[in-house]
């Protein structure tokens, strides 16, 4: 995505590819961007949820002293998500996360910002 980027402000500078080319380029990575803020906010939302379960299965467990199937059944979610907690990972890298969204935007930008310098200021 920023190496594409980088490629299309050096063939506009060097006049090989036109600027609705460059235009295109530009917003397939705009698309690019806003598929992975929409991952990330879904896994973020999820994860949410995962931790509202947990804080559920902590009130039921102690709401409820008497042993029945309700808190047999809260007992097992809350030993699953203890010991099993849930993780979108990519190829082990890096988990998604609110995070790596913040880190997105910031390289992000960094690279435009450095990228458009390089084609004002040349």
């Amino acid at each position: 995505m920023f190496f594409t980027f980088g490629f299309v402000i050096i063939f506009l500078q060097k006049h090989i590819i036109k600027y609705y080319e460059a235009l295109a380029t530009v917003g397939l990575t705009v698309l690019d961007l806003t598929t992975s803020i929409f991952v990330c906010f879904r896994s973020e939302q999820f994860l949410r949820n995962v931790k509202e379960t947990k804080l559920l299965c902590i009130t039921l467990l102690g709401t409820y002293s008497y042993d029945g199937r309700l808190r047999e059944k809260t007992k097992r979610m809350l030993k699953l998500l203890e010991d099993n907690p849930p993780r979108f990972s990519v190829y082990d890298m890096y988990c998604l996360d609110a995070g790596i969204l913040i880190k997105i935007f910031g390289l992000s930008t960094t690279v435009f910002v450095t990228m458009y310098n390089l084609l004002v200021y040349k």
